[in-house]
């Protein structure tokens, strides 16, 4: 019986250390960063691991941003969204115009991103139009 104790025991502590290790340790810690703009005034950005895998984890990434004329935003932290993993956005932030964004993060990953965003007034939907409503037999 002790046998098959420690024959278990062995067989067991051979599995532990077979098992592969955790996401974390597999994606080496190391970021990239996509940066582009919203269409509108704000800024997203897309996180993901070195081996491509999307951020899994809160990430307190902060983007700092020169316009034309010394116009200056941030820095601001930039909060998930919720469209998905490792999806970031800062919401309406820059003024129109042409705007070099840099997004950092922070140890251990220690990585940053710098792109061009065009940013545009936000637009508004058109109306919609009139829809015109008869009365039924009942209403006349």
């Amino acid at each position: 019986m002790r046998t098959l104790r420690i024959l278990a025991a062995a067989l067991v502590a051979a599995c532990l250390v077979a098992l592969p290790a955790g996401p974390a340790a597999a994606h080496g810690g190391k970021l990239k960063l996509s940066v582009g703009g919203d269409g509108a005034g704000g800024v997203t950005v897309l996180a993901v691991y070195s081996d491509g895998h999307r951020l899994d984890q809160p990430v307190r990434l902060t983007l700092t941003a020169k316009g034309e004329g010394d116009r200056t935003a941030g820095p601001v932290q930039l909060e998930m969204a919720g469209e998905g993993q490792g999806f970031y956005s800062s919401g309406p932030l820059l003024s129109p115009g042409r705007w070099r964004v840099t997004v950092t993060a922070p140890a251990p990953y220690k990585t940053s991103a710098t792109a061009t965003v065009q940013a545009r007034a936000a637009q508004t939907p058109p109306a919609p139009r009139p829809v015109a409503v008869q009365a039924g037999p009942e209403e006349r």
